[in-house]
């Protein structure tokens, strides 16, 4: 089943694409039409309870796996 492309990413739960991928702030941010800053917020919150960082440092970017956003998607948000 394959969803309609937003902002150039196609959100697929089957098929069209590796769900294991890991994506940025921004990728996700451009799937769901909303910012980076929300984003950081909801992962802080919680919302893709398995996003990940490389590292500790500040500087370290959030790996957000392609699975946990269409979890989220499908969830009604």
């Amino acid at each position: 089943m394959t969803s309609p492309m937003t902002m150039g990413y196609e959100m697929t739960d089957a098929g069209g694409g590796d769900p294991t991928d890991d994506l940025t702030v921004q990728q996700v941010a451009d799937m769901l039409g909303t910012n980076p800053a929300r984003i950081r917020r909801w992962l802080r919150a919680g919302a893709f309870p398995e996003a990940w960082k490389p590292t500790d440092t500040p500087q370290a970017q959030w790996q957000i796996p392609r699975s946990s956003v269409i979890a989220w998607r499908n969830r009604g948000h």
